[in-house]
């Protein structure tokens, strides 16, 4: 009886591991998203102040899952993703807007890649 019961609490464990991880990084996508949204759109304004204060912003908010990411995401991908974001930052520092436009779609194409390869959804079980 005690197996059964034990058996279940890793259960229940696991199963809330991957509810609140589900639901973290899926947070961090919609927030990322929203902001990567407001840079492209200073982008297209040639608005350096406003990308340089939302690539900020970005900043942090990366900085508050980051601990959450490294459980579960590969060292090598999280360094990419913060190599990507610097450069970023450096190339709206010196207004290089072809440079700048490129390492920023390769910045959000990393992070929106996130919830595909760490999320759950039922394609993946099937």
């Amino acid at each position: 009886m005690n197996r059964v019961v034990a058996a279940i609490c890793i259960l229940v464990l696991c199963g809330t591991f991957v509810g609140v991880h589900t639901y973290k990084i899926i947070r961090l996508n919609k927030d990322v998203t929203a902001l990567c949204e407001e840079v492209e759109a200073d982008f297209q304004k040639e608005n350096w102040s406003g990308i340089s204060g939302n690539l900020q912003k970005l900043r942090e908010r990366w900085d508050k899952s980051r601990l959450w990411a490294c459980l579960t995401i590969d060292t090598k991908e999280i360094e990419e993703i913060e190599i990507s974001l610097k450069q970023s930052m450096k190339y709206a520092e010196v207004k290089a807007k072809p440079d700048f436009i490129g390492e920023f779609t390769l910045f959000r194409m990393r992070l929106e890649h996130i919830p595909h390869q760490e999320g759950f959804s039922m394609e993946e079980v099937l």
